[in-house]
């Protein structure tokens, strides 16, 4: 486990308003990575072991539960495709989260790599640590 992911996890669980659930089991994230035949991102699975989703006023949206990560229709990011590097048809897209509360979503595609889609900037690849530090106020 990634320290840093712990003490943001520690940070998030702290404040009253975050919502928190139980962990999701080593066991339960393959079993959804051999179903949907896709790599979750590393420090989402570190998250997921932790607390399976978070519901988070500090980023006005939500991680997903396992039970809660949809496939994302490709009309639904057809626009972004040429503006942004990496991101291919090919792929299949999984949306794990949201942000703001505006439509923009937390993505992540089959092979592991994640993704921030703002409706206004189009897509950036990212990682979830960054992202979770950065509305924390960490850096």
């Amino acid at each position: 486990m990634d320290n840093q992911m712990y003490e943001i996890y520690r940070k998030y669980s702290e404040n009253e308003d975050e919502e928190m659930f139980p962990p999701a089991t080593a066991e339960q994230i393959e079993n959804w990575e051999r179903i949907h035949n896709a790599v979750l991102p590393e420090e989402y699975k570190e998250f997921l072991l932790l607390s399976d989703g978070l519901r988070s006023c500090i980023f006005g949206g939500e991680l997903f539960s396992l039970a809660d990560i949809e496939p994302c229709p490709y009309e639904e990011i057809e626009e972004f495709y040429e503006d942004t590097e990496g991101l291919s048809s090919e792929k299949n897209y999984f949306i794990i989260g949201n942000y703001i509360g505006d439509g923009s979503m937390l993505l992540c595609d089959g092979n592991g790599n994640f993704y921030e889609l703002d409706h206004c900037c189009g897509i950036e690849e990212s990682d979830l640590l960054t992202f979770l530090a950065d509305w924390y106020g960490f850096r």
